[in-house]
């Protein structure tokens, strides 16, 4: 969803903001504040669209006294050449703070200081290791958390700690984490805002003196490690030390650029307080207005809808409070409403003088505005299911239990659920009539709603009845007594006496009564239709199946249904500390807290597994079908009644085994890549309420689900069940690329049920030396140095490029594909498990080979979109293999038009469409997005296979949300790594494709169904062997995905960007022009630069070896010896410490000078 301001803004009258649209707390902090605000300044932002604000609670006059007092021990100890110590006795008593003094503070009880948010003084270094130093930090929050407690703030912002353990921060983060517990018991009436960056920026200059400043020696606080998941991980440490405090949150900071979705999962779970806003996350658009990115957009709406919504707080930005004044003429006057001419669009802006409106900021204009457009909560939503977000349920025993009213007409209200089951229902008896099936009784469907409650499923089956013409007896059967009152006064009211009513457990239920003689007493029949609605969270967790077992001897044979018929159970690990926090508080007075499976709105969660081939995130752990077999019946009852030795696998304390057809078992092996927390198992079911039976039709299926990645597709805005969680008693902290592995059993003794599970994590992990200081660790991935090469001419051509010496440096070879493989995953953005990486031996040009061998037959169509000589090659290699293309070309300089493309789609169907992302031999870019679209709205069956070779790495491709079906790379362009390896992605339909054809592919090597079991082998660290991999290539690719991987892949992109752009100014600096003529069709990863009339190829790029730089020659046939290429892409652009743009830059206007040529 993208989020800009535009013409399309409402006018001022129909901008109100919806009563269902979340609304925004913006928040104003000041850093370089040091008295509170008075009330004049306070009143005038609240006036300017400010919520609260943050205040010191210390001053300047205290910091001076404080660093005067370390300052004067530590010159001291200097003198008498003594060391801080703290693992014996020091020979000088440490200094101990005098108390506050009204010199020291500004901050006064009065009755706004519950508005405020106080900041602890950033010049406190609790993660000092000095302990001097550490020990006076102590003092001076202390001293700071009781003063703010006793003027009556209610929370209190602690910088978070500077460093990471990766970066050498381990005993700071520990002094640190114990000094916040302590905190908590201090000030045990106030929360606590830790603030954390989303994750370490490099070039984040932002600089604060402490008292560690005074140190003689200062730690180097360059980071020689980055990970983006370092700063999450020393906040979960933090909050472990804390024993998940209720009390403690986070205020996060955002970055400048937005990191991957799975570091942003891992933060929506966290107990966020505040999202807070620096001046550097803001971007100014072209009508001089401050504005966030659609990632930032997207992440703040994804917040909003939180049922304990952060606020956004401004820092350093906004308005600022130290400049009004009592005459200010805005100080009692509200802002200017927000109008769409506030917001022009960049045509009406392009005419207008820049600048903003008097009187009102922009950044406040702007979230207001963002906050405008948010989509508003559903009705469902807005009334129900926010206020049950991560709110713990004991599961419903109605077996044991007589419900109240309430809690039925909670089920009731949810139409979606009986429209399912009103349609197996019309199916069912559809079918029994067309099938002509013989019925209990003569010339009706005996229909029997097992567990009736107030009666919605007996509505459906009589409604079923009239739609089908079917006729039905129906029995309503129910245990409650309470309910078994209102399904009488159902039945008067709105049955029309058409339903007989039973109050019982179902299973005793000895049947319909046929027919009742004085001295025969009852004569019981059977029942065609059994329908039930026993389903749990987890499918069985109710008793379903011992509950259907009981009423199945009812059920008619061989002809009788049971709706449900069947239903599964699935599992996936999950990090919800806010639940796992709410249930560690419980345990204190419930010791059965951690052993409750809980039902809860899952929300704030995190799923912590990926996807991978043979390990869902989601994985079934059992299923249940009714009826169950005869034998099986028979075998229970026989047990039940004592006629067999029982007491088997799944009956416990030595019962008789009567139940154990319904003990299961299961073991779950899920993938975790990143590091994380896992805090308990997620539980979902599925269940098939009908399945046909007509020779036709056999299979289709009518269903319901609970599962997150089918329930749209099987039973879109069901709100009938909510997951259920398994608790973990303790956390389960794991590293990158972990195993976890579950077991669950579901036993019984013939009376209870119950289930046990058990977890392990396992993961790889292998010895890496940092050459650079000699330090040796054991880590989950390799930590790679920029390179040290020989000297030599800056690679600068489209590919090779530039690569790290580090790359001929790994570990065990199988793991290291493994690793690659998965890796490669995250770099195409896909977590679809059925979709497959393959890394094969050979050049970019392999990958033609593979697509046309594949996926294509001799005979079947191919449009090809070309706007180079890359795009006439994979057309001429598709020919080659007896396809018949299409070719559509742009000219020289352009690609072929996203109108052209739908017209050529809708006048025959395509096996595929192929694309090339970047074409190498024009610089010219494709946008792959739009072409996806078109595909997918015209011809949704024809595959979308993209040529990336000189475009992955270096521009965006999401392989999962644009619905490609192939992206063919090599290892030597953007990824920048030698040459040699031919590296693709193929989606699940590819596959399928591949193995649904009808000939063998002619060609061996290039096979895919040879390659695609050595790829998922290598995937699952397993060895395998068709043809032989190159080692080396391999461990330099699998380097050079971990530079990659290790910075989000939306920072590499801007980088990418952002040389573009200088070489695209250099070039019209220097008189010339871009082989690519749109703006928007120039590739970030190269550029074809047309050169003067005089100026020869042959002349300027000897020229250019001589000042150190390559570039290479044209290529497109028509324009060959007109045009030069510069590839700026890969290590070139990403090592901070190289300058190969700006020396390409250089060296091309020196060699043009000296073959003549001087701007005009």
């Amino acid at each position: 969803m993208s989020i800009t301001p535009s013409s399309s803004m409402a006018s001022t009258d129909d901008q109100s903001i919806d009563s269902r649209q979340p609304v925004f707390h913006i928040g104003n902090h000041d850093s370089a504040r040091d008295i509170p605000l008075t009330d004049l300044q306070y009143g005038h932002l609240l006036n300017q669209g400010i919520s609260f604000a943050t205040t010191p609670i210390t001053n300047s006059h205290f910091k001076a006294r404080v660093f005067k007092i370390v300052s004067d021990h530590l010159a001291l100890l200097d003198q008498k050449d003594e060391t801080a110590t703290s693992t014996a006795t020091s020979f000088r008593a440490e200094p101990i703070l005098p108390p506050l003094t009204p010199d020291d503070t500004g901050m006064f009880p009065s009755s706004a200081i519950t508005t405020y948010t106080a900041v602890v003084s950033p010049w406190i270094d609790l993660s000092s290791t000095n302990p001097i130093v550490a020990s006076i930090s102590r003092q001076a929050l202390h001293l700071e958390i009781n003063y703010a407690n006793f003027c009556g703030v209610r929370s209190i912002i602690i910088a978070g700690p500077p460093r990471d353990s990766c970066n050498g921060g381990s005993q700071g983060l520990i002094q640190f984490s114990r000094a916040i517990h302590e905190a908590l018991t201090i000030g045990n009436c106030l929360s606590f805002l830790i603030h954390m960056p989303m994750y370490r920026e490099p070039q984040d200059d932002e600089s604060i003196e402490t008292l560690s400043s005074l140190e003689r020696q200062k730690l180097d606080d360059k980071s020689k490690v980055t990970d983006v998941f370092s700063s999450w991980e020393s906040w979960h440490q933090i909050r472990s030390v804390c024993l998940y405090n209720l009390r403690l949150f986070v205020a996060l900071i955002l970055p400048r650029v937005m990191p991957e979705k799975e570091l942003q999962s891992r933060w929506f779970a966290e107990p966020i307080h505040y999202l807070t806003m620096k001046p550097h996350v803001f971007q100014t658009n072209k009508s001089g207005y401050p504005c966030l990115s659609k990632q930032h957009q997207e992440m703040i709406v994804a917040h909003m809808r939180l049922k304990a919504k952060p606020g956004l707080l401004l820092c350093n930005v906004g308005p600022d409070a130290s400049q009004f004044r009592a005459h200010s003429p805005s100080l009692l006057a509200a802002p200017p409403p927000v109008t769409d001419q506030d917001f022009p669009t960049l045509a009406q802006a392009s005419g207008e003088p820049r600048g903003r409106p008097p009187g009102r900021n922009g950044h406040i204009a702007y979230l207001q505005w963002l906050e405008s457009q948010q989509p508003p909560l559903s009705n469902i939503e807005f009334t129900t299911l926010t206020s049950f977000q991560d709110w713990l349920q004991s599961p419903l025993q109605p077996l044991s239990d007589n419900l109240e009213s309430a809690t039925y007409e909670v089920f009731e209200g949810d139409p979606i659920k009986y429209n399912r089951y009103e349609d197996a229902i019309v199916e069912a008896l559809t079918e029994w009539k067309e099938l002509g099936l013989p019925t209990s009784k003569e010339g009706v469907v005996v229909v029997a709603v097992a567990g009736s409650g107030r009666g919605p499923l007996v509505t459906r089956a009589l409604r079923a009845a009239e739609l089908t013409g079917v006729t039905i007896e129906i029995w309503a059967v129910e245990k409650n007594p309470n309910a078994y009152v209102y399904l009488l006064r159902q039945n008067q009211t709105a049955w029309g006496g058409a339903v007989k009513v039973v109050k019982t457990d179902m299973r005793a239920w000895k049947g319909p009564i046929v027919s009742e003689g004085a001295d025969t007493g009852p004569v019981y029949g059977k029942v065609d239709l059994l329908i039930s609605e026993l389903l749990g969270s987890f499918g069985d967790n109710e008793l379903s199946p011992e509950c259907l077992d009981g009423i199945q001897h009812i059920l008619a044979e061989p002809y009788g249904i049971s709706i449900p018929s069947s239903y599964t159970a699935h599992l996936s690990p999950i990090s919800n500390p806010k639940v796992y926090a709410e249930i560690q508080t419980r345990s204190a007075v419930d010791i059965n807290a951690f052993d409750t499976p809980w039902v809860v709105r899952l929300y704030a969660l995190d799923f912590v597994c990926q996807r991978v081939p043979d390990r869902p995130r989601f994985q079934q752990a059992w299923e249940f079908s009714h009826p169950i077999p005869e034998s099986t019946l028979q075998a229970m009852q026989a047990r039940r009644s004592g006629g067999v030795v029982g007491g088997g696998g799944g009956s416990m304390a030595g019962a008789a085994g009567a139940n154990d057809h319904n003990s299961r078992f299961c073991h779950l092996t899920f993938v975790c890549r990143c590091p994380g927390v896992i805090h308990g198992l997620a539980g979902y079911f599925e269940s098939t309420l009908y399945e046909s039976r007509m020779p036709g039709d056999a299979g289709a299926k009518v269903e319901i689900s609970t599962h997150p990645e089918r329930i749209d597709h099987k039973s879109r805005d069901m709100g009938s069940w909510f997951p259920i969680f398994f608790p973990l008693k303790e956390p389960l902290t794991y590293p990158y690329d972990t195993e976890l592995e579950v077991s669950m059993w579901r036993q019984t003794d013939d009376t209870r049920v119950c289930r046990v599970k058990l977890s392990e994590s396992y993961s790889y992990s292998y010895l890496h030396v940092e050459t650079e200081d000699w330090t040796l660790s054991l880590v989950n991935r390799q930590t790679a140095n920029m390179s040290s090469q020989q000297s030599h001419p800056a690679l600068l051509i489209p590919g090779p490029v530039e690569f790290d010496d580090a790359s001929h440096v790994g570990a065990g070879f199988v793991a290291t594909f493994g690793e690659t493989l998965s890796m490669l995953r995250r770099l195409f953005q896909t977590t679809d498990g059925s979709s497959q990486p393959f890394v094969i031996s050979g050049s970019g040009t392999l990958g033609w080979d593979l697509v046309a061998a594949n996926l294509m037959e001799p005979g079947e169509e191919a449009l090809v979109l070309s706007s180079g000589y890359f795009g006439d090659g994979f057309a001429d290699c598709l020919e080659a293999y007896g396809a018949k293309v299409t070719k559509l070309e742009g000219p020289v300089g352009g690609k072929p038009q996203l109108a052209d493309i739908e017209k050529a789609l809708k006048q025959k169907p395509y096996k595929i469409l192929t694309v090339t992302h970047v074409d190498t031999s024009t610089g010219v870019l494709s946008d792959i997005k739009s072409v996806a679209a078109v595909a997918k709205k015209v011809s949704p069956e024809t595959l979308v296979i993209v040529d990336g070779v000189c475009s992955v790495a270096a521009e965006e491709i999401a392989f999962d949300e644009w619905g490609l079906d192939a992206v063919l790379t090599a290892s030597q362009k953007a990824i920048g790594c030698p040459a040699g390896l031919c590296i693709s992605m193929f989606s699940g339909r590819a596959v399928a494709a591949v193995k649904a054809r009808k000939t063998e592919p002619a060609t061996y090597f290039a096979s895919m169904k040879r390659w695609l079991p050595i790829m998922q082998n290598y995937e699952a660290k397993k060895p395998s062997y068709f043809a032989t991999p190159s080692p080396q290539l391999i461990h330099a690719l699998n380097t050079a995905l971990k530079q990659i991987l290790e910075r989000p892949l939306s920072e590499r992109f801007q980088q990418h960007a952002e040389a573009a752009k200088k070489v695209r100014k250099a070039v019209t600096d220097l008189g010339l022009k871009t082989v690519a003529i749109e703006e928007g069709d120039r590739s970030h990863a190269m550029t074809a630069i047309y050169l003067p009339d005089k100026v020869a190829v042959t002349d300027v790029l000897p020229k250019l070896l001589s000042k150190g730089v390559i570039f290479a020659g044209g290529l497109h046939k028509e324009i060959a010896t007109r045009y030069v290429r510069f590839g700026h892409m890969g290590v070139s652009v990403m090592d901070a410490k190289r300058n190969d743009v700006g020396k390409a830059i250089g060296a091309l206007g020196e060699a043009l000078a000296e073959c003549g040529y001087s701007k005009a």
